[in-house]
């Protein structure tokens, strides 16, 4: 029996997909002779080292040295922070740095990640491929799921945001997935690190990580400031970007006359710790 398969790019877990069945195959089928293939022909440095630090970052991948097929290969990973209001503006601003015959990919998390683009720049379908009109170049938009296997020589990867659905994504597996499949990946937002890894993987030139400077994602800040990360950054805060309602402040005021914890309100309001005492602070000035 031969396997052939990469758990870097395990991201097919909300369907049933199992990581285990993979990285732990040798208990399953017996002894296995496990032999690597560490040369990418896509990319080069340094998306090669930053991609795969980040990766293995969850210690459940298993362990590989990857390396260009070339050595003079360069692929570039940058971060280019937005404001909401020129959003659309940021994207044509980019697109039209990029050399106009090289092929581009916009990259969302979401099918609906688009939805501010559809207001601004015309869009089309040719069969199954979605396009906009961008400073008169034919742009393809795509979810990362359905680029998985795909490549451009520039990527834009748009809305890398701490928000529910943001990227990582604060939306839940679907309950009845914990019946069926393993307990194989425990790390925070495993499977959500996988689908980064493959959205920022899919360029040969650059890739560039679109993130509203307000509240970046949590990936965002592993790359960019690794010492603001703490084990309460990977906790999910469905309620984190939301602003506070009038509502939400008697709430608030009510549980901590009553005594609790900061550590029990946040998880009730669906918020950090943090968040929590800055408001009880402006509150009570």
């Amino acid at each position: 029996l031969y396997c052939v398969g990469d758990d870097w790019q395990s991201i097919y877990r909300f369907s049933g997909s199992d990581m285990a069945l993979f990285n732990q195959f040798p208990e399953y089928f017996g002894a296995t002779e496990i032999n690597k293939i560490e040369t990418t022909y896509r990319f080069g440095e340094p998306l090669v080292a930053l991609s795969s630090q980040f990766i293995q970052r969850n210690k459940a991948q298993i362990q590989k040295n990857i390396r260009p097929f070339n050595a003079e290969t360069k692929t570039e990973l940058e971060f280019h922070p937005y404001e909401r209001r020129d959003y659309c503006n940021t994207i044509g601003q980019l697109i039209a740095s990029i050399p106009s015959d090289k092929s581009v990919f916009l990259l969302g998390r979401y099918s609906f990640d688009d939805y501010y683009l559809s207001f601004m720049y015309q869009s089309f379908k040719e069969g199954n491929r979605f396009y906009y009109v961008i400073g008169g170049r034919k742009i393809e938009f795509l979810t990362v799921h359905k680029s998985k296997g795909l490549e451009a020589d520039y990527v834009i990867l748009l809305q890398c945001n701490k928000d529910t659905y943001g990227f990582p994504s604060l939306v839940s597996d679907d309950p009845v997935l914990s019946y069926v499949l393993t307990k194989s990946d425990q790390f925070p937002f495993g499977e959500e690190r996988r689908l980064f890894y493959v959205a920022i993987t899919r360029a040969k030139m650059k890739t560039l990580v679109l993130y509203d400077k307000r509240f970046p994602s949590v990936f965002v800040d592993e790359f960019l400031h690794p010492e603001k990360i703490s084990d309460e950054s990977y906790e999910k805060h469905p309620n984190a970007n939301k602003r506070w309602t009038r509502k939400a402040d008697q709430f608030l005021l009510k549980l901590h006359s009553e005594g609790k914890s900061i550590k029990y309100i946040a998880a009730k309001m669906g918020r950090s710790q943090t968040s929590i005492v800055m408001r009880l602070n402006k509150l009570n000035q």
